[in-house]
Order: structure tokens, then C-alpha cells, then sequence
């Protein structure tokens, strides 16, 4: 053993002895080589030590540089811990392809394949940044594999569960990318599988905000429907509609009903196309999607237009009827005139008989 090695002590010895342990088991047959750098960097970490298989594999060959395996009940194939600041208990770094990190549940009585806990901040007075139970990480922008990948073949396990005790998240996921996803959800199943789902007691089954339409905030709640940020803080540029225009537009927009192609149930649908959507309103990112809030926003202005027309209607019709009762009113006085013109002449037919008499008497 080199002086280097002695002088880190009763744990390097303890460490050795490891590796003559290790160096007996097949899978872990390669160059072993020991050393104590002081530091490390984010890409090169330090170590006490570093055991190192050059042996080369294939897709059923698999060279092994540690391999941790627990035979008994409760028992860790591998446990790393850091107490320093800034630590990180296991680092795995792959600078060709493959894994950095490989786990496997295959046993009948386990319940993760890989697990993080932190307790980290427990005795804090104030939230803050304590560490993480588990981070996965991707450094180049050119791989287009994920940080995490996660698989199961059992129809009665999640191959990532999140579990939040606190008031933190179960899942958070972070995409600092040019694209990709923070979160990707894929479902391949011949069932009715899903690709996302989320659930909740107290809070939000689901939350999305921003994005490059901007900052809003779309959420579900278990109600009947997903809540949009209306916030007239996160809005500008506002103009005035013209509701009859909107109207006319909507009037002229088509509408079908419709079943989408590669649908595996037949559903039927009812409304517009984007394109169509799009050249009546011009509402939108682009002609192909139509936005919720774009669509929401024309019904209610189209529902206002209609109630607007209504009200003119009534006050014409109001009007209309006023001028009716005064017509009516003008008819009933006519006649009453009439009648009284008819009696006086009647008055007057009676009475011409004994006038002409009269004057035709000579005095």
C-alpha cells in the first residue's frame, strides 16, 4: 500500500479491504486502481477512491465498476452518505454512452429500485435550499436522452412515484434546454393507460404556468373544469370589440361535426375548424390549434352581441307597441267623433221635414 494510502487512515484500510473483497466477484474483474485527490470538480469529482472496469461489454455482457448487492432482509446494496455542505452522497458520471446510473427491482419484496431521502433542513426555522433527495442532471445539449428514465412491466407499480409529506412536490421537473420537456409523459399501453396523471387531496392534481404565450396559470382542482389566469395585471394592449362585428364574423364562420382521425372510439364532436377559426377572428398563435381562452372569449362577446340586439329589440318592439296603443288610442277618439257627428245629423234629418213646412206657410 502506498504512503498515500496510509495516510488516510483506519477508513482507507476499511475501504481496501472492501476492494479485495470486491475484486473476487466476477462481474467487478478489471484494472482496480486507488487513489486520494484532495478535490474535485463538478464534472471530475474527487474521491477516496476510484475503481475503475476497462473490460469491454455488449448488450449481454455488462462490465461492472461497483456493483452492491444485499442478500438479507432490509439490507443496502449501496448506501452513499455526505455530510458536507454541497455534497452529494452518490455520483455517477458516464462520459461515453450508456447509463450513469443503473437500478433494478426484480425481487418480490421491494418497493423502490432506487430510493433518495433527505432529511435536510428538518431542524430549520425558514424554508430553503437543503438538498435533494434525488437529482438527475444532462449536461449537453446535443443528448437527447432523458436525465431520468424510469420503466416498469407491472400492471400494479408507477415507474416514478412522487410523494410530497410537506408542502413541497412530489415531482419537479426543470428544462433548461433549447427544447424537450421538464416532464414527459408517455403512455404505450393497450389499455386505457396514461401517459400523466396526477391526483390530489387537499391542493392541484395538475398546474401548468408560463410558457412562450406568457405567465399564466392553468390549473385542476377536482372541480368541473380547468381554471386560466384571467389577471388583467397579466394582460396589455387592450382594444374595444365591435359585437356586432363579432357577430357577423361568427355567423359566417363554418362549424361541423367531426370525428378525429385515429380515434379508437367513436366519438363525434361538434364545432369549427382552426383554419376556419382562425381567417374569421384571427385569433392565435398560428391555424392549426384553437386557444380555450380565444374561444371562451368569442362566445361570451357573441352571447353579449346577441343580449345587446335583444335589448335594441325590446326597446323597438316597446317603442312600436307605445305607437300601437297611441294609434289605437286616436282610432277609438275618431270614432267617438264620428258617432256624435252621425247623431247630430240624424238630429237634423228628423227635424228638416217641419222646417221646410214652416217657411213654405205664408205668415
Amino acid at each position: 500500500m502506498s504512503k498515500q494510502l496510509k495516510r488516510r487512515s483506519v477508513r482507507v484500510f476499511a475501504l481496501a479491504g472492501t476492494i479485495s473483497a470486491l475484486a473476487l466477484t466476477p462481474a467487478l474483474a478489471g484494472n482496480i486502481s486507488a487513489s486520494l485527490p484532495e478535490t474535485g470538480t463538478k464534472s471530475s469529482p474527487g474521491s477516496d477512491f476510484t475503481i475503475t472496469n476497462s473490460e469491454t461489454g455488449s448488450n449481454s455482457v455488462r462490465p461492472t465498476a461497483i456493483a452492491g448487492i444485499a442478500g438479507g432482509a432490509f439490507g443496502r446494496g449501496v448506501v452513499g452518505e455526505a455530510r458536507g455542505t454541497g455534497g452529494i452522497a452518490v455520483y455517477g458520471v458516464n462520459s461515453s454512452t450508456g447509463d450513469a446510473g443503473y437500478f433494478l427491482l426484480d425481487g418480490s419484496g421491494g418497493d423502490a429500485a432506487l430510493k433518495g431521502v433527505t432529511s435536510a433542513g428538518s431542524n430549520q426555522m425558514h424554508p430553503g435550499n437543503y438538498g435533494s433527495a434525488g437529482y438527475f442532471e444532462i449536461t449537453s445539449i446535443e443528448n437527447i436522452s432523458p436525465a431520468l428514465y424510469a420503466q416498469t412491466g407491472s400492471s400494479f407499480t408507477a415507474a416514478v412515484e412522487g410523494v410530497s409529506n410537506g408542502d413541497g412536490n412530489g415531482v419537479y421537473g426543470v428544462n433548461n434546454g433549447a427544447g424537450g420537456s421538464g416532464v414527459h409523459g408517455e403512455d404505450n399501453s393497450e389499455g386505457e393507460g396514461a401517459g400523466v396523471v396526477g391526483s390530489s387531496e387537499n391542493g392541484l392534481s395538475a398546474a401548468f404556468s408560463g410558457g412562450a404565450g406568457g405567465s399564466a396559470v392553468e390549473s385542476f382542482n377536482g372541480g368541473t373544469g380547468w381554471n386560466y389566469s384571467s389577471d388583467r395585471n397579466l394582460k396589455e394592449h387592450f382594444s374595444a370589440v365591435d359585437l356586432n362585428e363579432v357577430l357577423d364574423r361568427l355567423d359566417a364562420m363554418p362549424v361541423f361535426t367531426y370525428q378525429m382521425k385515429k380515434s379508437k372510439l367513436p366519438t363525434l364532436y361538434l364545432g369549427p375548424m382552426a383554419q376556419d377559426f382562425k381567417t374569421a377572428f384571427g385569433l392565435g398563435e398560428n391555424d392549426i390549434t384553437i386557444s380555450d381562452g380565444s374561444a371562451h372569449g368569442v362566445a361570451l362577446a357573441a352571447a353579449k352581441g346577441l343580449y345587446r340586439k335583444l335589448k335594441e329589440d325590446e326597446a323597438t318592439i316597446a317603442e312600436l307597441k307605445a305607437d300601437n296603443e297611441t294609434m289605437k288610442q286616436a282610432l277609438i277618439d275618431e270614432k267617438k267623433e264620428m258617432a256624435s257627428l252621425r247623431a247630430s245629423f240624424e238630429r237634423f234629418a228628423q227635424g228638416a221635414p217641419a222646417l221646410v213646412e214652416a217657411r213654405l206657410i205664408p205668415q
